[in-house]
């Protein structure tokens, strides 16, 4: 549980799958958005927003911002887990938008 909200479980679905299948992951994030998260505006994000990113093209992968307006964490293949700046480099021109989940308080 993250954030006191707990999110649903996807289990045996990884990230070869969602780069060879991104209609699946384009519907699971349709699904989970339209029941559970808002959109938020770019520059509104706060600790614990997702963040929705393009990986060759494709709506397929996402973070968590862990500084607002500057890093994430996310999980990499290559690398496991890692945080890294979004707002600069490779990020930047891959973000599509950040979601905030209705249960989530507004943190100041």
């Amino acid at each position: 549980m993250l954030f006191k909200i707990e999110l649903p479980r996807y289990n045996g679905f990884s990230v070869d799958k969602a780069v060879n299948h991104p209609e699946e992951v384009k519907k699971i994030i349709k699904e989970v958005t339209d029941r559970s998260w808002k959109p938020i505006e770019i520059g509104d994000e706060q600790v614990g927003d997702s963040i929705e990113i393009k990986i060759l093209g494709e709506s397929v992968h996402c973070g968590i911002v862990v500084r607002p307006q500057r890093d994430m964490i996310h999980v990499h293949k290559a690398i496991n887990v890692t945080v890294e700046r979004y707002n600069t480099g490779k990020w930047k021109h891959r973000i599509v938008r950040f979601y905030r989940h209705k249960d989530m308080p507004m943190m100041k």
